[in-house]
């Protein structure tokens, strides 16, 4: 009823001429009820995916508070909002939030992303990247474990001997445990040979086997993954670069290099 009246307003004409002229509205001196109004509006009209950037995380994040208790395919996109803050002690919640918010684009979940300026500008891997990197496994198929190991740990999942939190997983036998990302309790994989026999939750407090599923997906918890080749890519990109400077000093010229072959070690433990 809102939006038909709305309709029949001069205002409703500016926006959609903006909308028309730019493909972009800004907001200034509205109070955020009014913005949750105003943004699904904006969508209604378009019928394509909305962008919003607040000035702040703080405010981003009470918009999108606001707008998911109106419209559950709201995602939110928060990034830390201090340089030192995102290389030191990068927010493992905002982190985990952005790829939820990845996953729920590629799943074609969502029409209006909140984010702020850090957000908006952040640099991540391309879409089709992360497309690639989603992979679903169901009883009735062969699972290479040794793929699929190497997989995990390169989407930032790490091998334990008992899983008990998110991120983890182990193998015992024919027995494989994993704790993926955006479920509240770890999956056990029963193999016959390279058949995937049965899938099952289990607790982890037990570690008795509850109930049944069929199929699950595994999403990286890690923005950055790459793969060996990339690595190597990467390691000799930089050392070509360190020949092209020419260096009479051959002590600093060993050093850098070893710096460099550090910072691809660095990398590729991070991701």
């Amino acid at each position: 009823m809102l939006f038909e009246y709305l309709k029949q307003t001069d205002f409703y004409k500016k926006v959609q001429t903006q909308l028309n002229a730019f493909d972009r509205l800004e907001l200034n001196d509205t109070f955020e009820t009014l913005n949750v109004v105003l943004i699904q509006m904006v969508q209604a009209m378009t019928k394509k995916p909305v962008v919003v950037v607040h000035h702040n995380l703080y405010h981003a994040q009470k918009l999108y508070d606001l707008m998911h208790k109106e419209n559950a395919l709201t995602a939110f996109f928060p990034q830390d909002e201090f340089i030192t803050t995102d290389m030191l002690a990068m927010s493992e919640d905002l982190k985990m939030e952005r790829l939820h918010t990845i996953e729920q684009i590629i799943k074609n979940k969502t029409n209006i992303l909140i984010t702020h300026p850090t957000g908006f500008v952040k640099q991540m891997l391309p879409k089709s990247q992360y497309e690639k990197a989603q992979k679903a496994y169901r009883v009735g198929e062969d699972l290479d474990l040794h793929s699929f190991q190497q997989d995990l740990v390169q989407f930032g999942y790490k091998r334990v001997t008992t899983v008990e939190n998110t991120g983890e997983f182990s193998q015992r036998g024919s027995i494989f445990d994993v704790f993926l990302t955006g479920h509240l309790d770890p999956i056990r994989i029963d193999l016959f040979d390279t058949e995937i026999d049965t899938i099952r939750y289990f607790d982890v407090q037990t570690q008795r086997s509850k109930e049944k599923i069929e199929t699950f997906e595994v999403f990286p918890r890690s923005e950055f993954f790459y793969t060996e080749n990339q690595y190597q890519s990467l390691e000799k990109n930089v050392l070509n670069k360190i020949e092209e400077v020419t260096m009479q000093d051959t002590v600093k010229s060993r050093i850098l290099e070893e710096l460099a072959k550090l910072l691809c070690s660095l990398t590729r433990r991070s991701s």
